[in-house]
């Protein structure tokens, strides 16, 4: 079984995209016109990011593991 992946930044509270609270999920991902940035969910798929390596990761915002990518 394999160990579960956590962010080790510090705690996540606003999209950097909007501005906004993330709420329950964040993801650092890069897309073309943020780059890398922690995005909202909403952001996230406005700017049609995408999960993978090299592409982007999901996180718990409460427990900061990793749900995907």
């Amino acid at each position: 079984m394999a160990a579960t992946k956590k962010w080790i930044g510090s705690p996540i509270e606003n999209c950097e995209a909007c501005g906004g609270k993330v709420g329950k999920v964040f993801y650092d991902a890069y897309t073309p016109a943020t780059r890398w940035a922690i995005l909202c969910h909403p952001c996230f798929q406005e700017l049609k990011g995408k999960l993978g390596t090299g592409r982007g990761q999901k996180y718990d915002t409460q427990t900061l593991e990793k749900m995907e990518g």
